[in-house]
């Protein structure tokens, strides 16, 4: 299955002196960055960051919402990001779909 993954991660640092904030980078934001890298490596997530911002979006090849879930909530840096996940259906699902209101719709009117 593939699941759309927002990831907001422009709150990250509001009000936090530069010290902190440099903490919360290097324990937090970069090994989550590395852990997507790693995820992008196995095939697992497909994407990138936002040009010039802070935040991304990924399609994600999982088994399950659980499975998206359990991998999403494992990113260190999970608890400071807005994450939004969407459940996607297939083109052909799309199409097959389609298809069958236009012969719903054909029938009301013919």
């Amino acid at each position: 299955m593939r699941f759309l993954v927002t990831i907001d991660g422009s709150d990250i640092g509001v009000g936090m002196p530069p010290e902190r904030l440099a903490q919360v980078v290097e324990q937090m934001v970069t090994p989550g960055l590395e852990k997507l890298v790693q995820w992008e490596q196995e095939g697992r997530v497909y994407g990138g960051g936002y040009t010039a911002a802070r935040g991304g979006v990924f399609i994600m090849e999982a088994d399950s919402s659980e499975e998206v879930d359990q991998l999403v909530t494992s990113l260190p840096h999970w608890g400071l990001v807005k994450v939004d996940v969407k459940p996607l259906i297939s083109t052909n699902a799309m199409l097959e779909r389609a298809r069958a209101m236009s012969q719903r719709l054909q029938e009301r009117v013919g």
